[in-house]
């Protein structure tokens, strides 16, 4: 991996600026907006092999749904790294899902610092930009409660669903370091 051109390096720091701005979810708890999350995770489930499923879709009561963090640490579910190429594509949709255009920009934003941390450490694993994990507890589906956690240094968002209702888009973190690059 190259550090980008300067042009690359001035979006990055447009990035980082705003991540300390609030972002606001894309949904408040309309049916079709929670329909096309739910159909995304599914998605994004029926694309994992088994072990990958089994280490990704915990059970809703699981003592780490609660146990979020934003610092560099050891976490549960599917690391970006460890997906391929589809199954990233079926991540970007997710993260569309439960976004808005600004939300999601800001989580990339704090990928791309990740990435020039990465760099500048002489790739040093703490700082691997793949390290951004997705973890979905229960099943989404209409009937019963579940949530997922997409989360990785600097970035934490925790959702839960009950029926066709978001009922939670918290704990909700975005940092960055560098503030600008």
């Amino acid at each position: 991996m190259s550090i980008p051109n300067k042009s690359f390096h001035c979006r990055v720091a447009v990035f980082c600026a705003a991540l300390f701005v609030s972002a606001s979810s894309a949904f408040a708890g309309v049916v079709d907006e929670i329909a096309e999350i739910r159909d995304a995770t599914n998605a994004f489930l029926d694309s994992l092999s088994e072990e990958q499923k089994a280490s990704c879709n915990l059970a809703f009561d699981h003592s780490d749904r609660e146990d979020w963090k934003y610092i560099p640490a050891k976490r549960l579910g599917i690391a970006m790294r460890e997906m391929n190429d589809a199954q990233r594509e079926k991540l970007d949709t997710v993260l569309r899902a439960i976004h808005s255009a600004d939300g999601l920009e800001k989580s990339k934003g704090v990928i791309l610092c990740e990435t020039f941390l990465y760099e500048k450490s002489g790739k040093n694993d703490f700082r691997d930009p793949g390290k951004y994990h997705l973890t979905v507890y229960g099943t989404p589906d209409e009937k019963e409660p579940w949530g997922l956690r997409f989360e990785g240094h600097h970035i934490s968002l925790n959702y839960t669903f009950v029926g066709n209702q978001a009922v939670a888009a918290a704990p909700a973190f975005y940092g960055a370091n560098p503030a600008t690059i």
